[in-house]
Order: C-alpha cells, then sequence, then structure tokens
C-alpha cells in the first residue's frame, strides 16, 4: 500500500544505527544487513512530502509522494499548476537543502547549515524547455514549492483594499444626499 521509500528501517547493534528507506534495501541488497541476537530493528512509516505555496491552482499545502519518484513537473501539477488569474509563470521556485557536494558542483559559497546548503531554484514555465527540464528533476523530501504572485496580482490586491477603505465613505456621502 505504501511506497517503499516511504518505509524506514533502523538498525541498533552495540549502541551503533545505521538507517535507510526499504526502497533503498529493495535496488540494493548488497547494503541489506542480516539480523544478530540482541540487534534492535525499528520499522517506521514516515511519508515523504513536499510543500506548495503561493499562487498555485489549490490553496498551500503539504503533498504526500504516493509513489517512489516524483518530478517537478508532477509536483506542479499535483499542485494544481500556476492560477491563472494570480500567478507569474516566470517565477516557480523549488527551495531545497542540497548536500555540500552538490553545492560545489553548483559552484556555490553559500555555508552548509546542518540541514545542507539552502538553494533556490527559479523555472521559467513561460519557457518550452523548462518543461523538459522540469521531468528531470525529482522532487526530494520536504522541497518547498512556491510560485510567486503575478505583478498585476499585486495591483489588483492594491485596488481592492482602497476600494475597501473608500467604500463606507463614498456610501455614507451618497445616503447623506
Amino acid at each position: 500500500i505504501y511506497s517503499p521509500e516511504d518505509t524506514h528501517v533502523q538498525l541498533v547493534r552495540r549502541g551503533h544505527t545505521a538507517a535507510t528507506d526499504l526502497g533503498t534495501l529493495e535496488s540494493y541488497p548488497s547494503q541489506d544487513l542480516r539480523a544478530r541476537p540482541g540487534d534492535r530493528l525499528h520499522v517506521v512509516y514516515q511519508p515523504r512530502t513536499y510543500s506548495v505555496f503561493g499562487a498555485a491552482g489549490k490553496e498551500a499545502t503539504e503533498v504526500q509522494f504516493k509513489s517512489p519518484h516524483v518530478s517537478l513537473a508532477e509536483a506542479l501539477a499535483r499542485a494544481g499548476g500556476p492560477s491563472d488569474n494570480r500567478a507569474d509563470p516566470n517565477a516557480a521556485f523549488l527551495f531545497r537543502f542540497e548536500t555540500p557536494e552538490t553545492a560545489r558542483t553548483l559552484h556555490l559559497t553559500t555555508p552548509a547549515t546542518p540541514l545542507g546548503v539552502p538553494v533556490v531554484y527559479q523555472l521559467d514555465m513561460m519557457s518550452p524547455t523548462a518543461y523538459f527540464v522540469a521531468q528531470k528533476v525529482p522532487m526530494k523530501n520536504h522541497d518547498v514549492l512556491l510560485i510567486a504572485n503575478a505583478k498585476t496580482n499585486r495591483f489588483y490586491k492594491l485596488s481592492r483594499l482602497i476600494g475597501t477603505v473608500i467604500s463606507p465613505a463614498i456610501t455614507a456621502a451618497w445616503i447623506a444626499k
């Protein structure tokens, strides 16, 4: 029922701990260890998720992978894509922590945190090649997708705010006549 990548296996042997997900053990049987007397095994279901914010077709939400692999394109589709009337299709962002090795490959000099090196990727959904790239980028656990609001949406919000403030005064002036 659950994706093997969402099931974590932990082995505790004489004070030392080793852990991986079940999907890795299935894909690389050579990494499997035989249990010995006195070992403790913990098997825990921990669904992998990513978060979606901004002008996506759906409200801000946390989305479970529910399959072994999810690409950036699939993640955007599950989020409802950019909202036609609110989103800036040139500004879809993927926030993630990369390993220091990956950061060096990307020529980044940002210092590592305990979670890794924070990296922000931008996807211009007005570029046709971006869709091919998005199909190749795998989502990782705890990634964050942000679809920015369109600049015109800021004007719309401001005009609504002004309307909300001025409308009662206009109504009061009209009634006073």
